[in-house]
């Protein structure tokens, strides 16, 4: 069966619709010139020179995929899809402090920048004039501020794609040679560059899948290993350091209770905190392992040593039964696990923008059972209005009714005259 083919559109529809994307790219160049500071520069455009800026501004970016698809991606149009997203998401602070995302500084914020710093346009006493206005704002259009930004934006693409059980994704610049013409916009490429195997692992009567924890380095993967000493073994027995894998249960809970941030920047803090692991042992083949976002400490990881190898099984939040944060906070506040999951003090993002800060018994509560990081790491890497739940509020309220529960104001004020000596 023949396809059906696409009916071309008739000339003077083509007119028309050229005619709108005209008219819509210049009300977009007068809203860039709008946000810089300066929209009365606009009216110093000749109208040539705004039909030569259309006609050769920049494309949207786009990302080609090198190779086998992410998960969860079906295919080139859904990637493409959530990379506008990224470049929607990521933006830049101007000279007077408005925002503009990546994808304006990518299309019309390059395009204004190539053709107001353009040398046979600077003769003209107009561009003379949107140059030196400009000029702040222009900066941020140099090579060097550009390779920055480009940096951030391949982070940031490398991370939404990427996860210790699916695979590291790298992405390059894609435009070659001729390819680098202004006009065609910016091409990148996604690159699997690990692809995560799992290993079957014998845990009690059967086996499990794990996967290594590691990162990608000089696009080699580096899995972690432990030395003996640092998980108090023989070294006569454990003669080389320890790998660590991770359950799929434990990459199931991690991105479940670590639900603020996307999955692969959540899955480098936890190659970042095993690689420097600060170690707690809880029996003769049972660990935690802190896992920290950068300085601060919301977790732990919950391991065992199987065989010579050690297994993590699952993510606890600092506040979870398990953590000597949860046992501090219990002895204080006298809540219970019942009480946690309640209260859904079990995911990191009721932390964010909580109240918790400024409410001063809950902070001091809070700082004496070693939880403050948590809630400062929610505040941290808050993005958007997205999270309404006041914990503090529920919180409060809970400690108020609690039978035989001992006075707040003076505990607070007590821990507090301790943090200061």
């Amino acid at each position: 069966m023949s396809k059906t083919r696409k009916k071309k559109a008739s000339p003077q529809l083509q007119k028309q619709t050229e005619a709108q994307n005209r008219k819509k790219f210049f009300q977009k160049v007068k809203w860039f010139l709008t946000i810089c500071g300066h929209p009365e520069l606009y009216a110093l455009l000749p109208i040539r020179h705004l039909n030569k800026l259309f006609e050769f501004r920049l494309h949207p970016p786009t990302l080609k995929i090198i190779g086998k698809l992410p998960p969860g991606i079906p295919d080139e149009k859904t990637l493409q899809k959530e990379f506008y997203s990224i470049l929607q998401n990521l933006e830049l602070k101007l000279p007077n402090g408005n925002l503009i995302s990546y994808y304006d500084y990518f299309t019309i914020g390059h395009s204004c920048s190539l053709n107001f710093t353009a040398e046979w346009y600077l003769k003209l006493t107009c561009y003379q004039i949107i140059h030196k206005k400009m000029a702040e704002s222009l900066e941020l259009f140099t090579e060097e501020n550009i390779l920055e930004i480009l940096h951030d934006l391949f982070t940031m693409t490398n991370l939404l794609f990427s996860s210790l059980d699916s695979g590291i994704y790298l992405t390059t610049l894609g435009n070659k040679g001729s390819d680098l013409r202004p006009q065609n916009g910016l091409k990148f490429n996604l690159t699997q560059i690990h692809k995560a195997t799992p290993v079957e692992i014998k845990i009690g009567d059967g086996y499990r899948p794990v996967f290594p924890i590691g990162w990608v380095k000089g696009e080699k993967f580096k899995q972690v290993s432990i030395t003996p000493q640092k998980l108090h073994l023989a070294t006569k027995i454990y003669r080389s350091n320890v790998p660590v894998f991770i359950q799929s249960h434990a990459i199931i809970r991690m991105n479940e209770r670590l639900d603020f941030a996307i999955n692969g920047f959540v899955h480098l803090m936890a190659f970042a905190s095993v690689s420097e692991p600060v170690i707690i042992r809880k029996g003769r083949t049972a660990y935690l392992l802190e896992f920290r976002i950068n300085e601060f400490k919301v977790g732990y990881f919950a391991a065992d040593l199987i065989g010579k190898k050690l297994i993590i099984r699952t993510f606890l939040l600092a506040t979870q039964q398990g953590t000597p944060e949860e046992e501090k906070f219990r002895q204080i506040t006298g809540l219970t696990r019942d009480d946690i999951d309640f209260l859904k003090m079990t995911k990191i993002s009721s932390f964010a923008k909580s109240g918790i800060e400024s409410n001063s018994r809950l902070k001091a509560i809070f700082k004496e059972a070693g939880l403050l990081p948590l809630v400062e790491c929610a505040n941290n890497f808050y993005i958007g209005n997205q999270y309404t739940y006041k914990v503090s509020d529920l919180l409060d309220n809970y400690l108020n009714v609690e039978p035989d529960a001992p006075n707040w104001e003076e505990m607070a004020e007590t821990i507090e005259a301790e943090l200061e000596k």
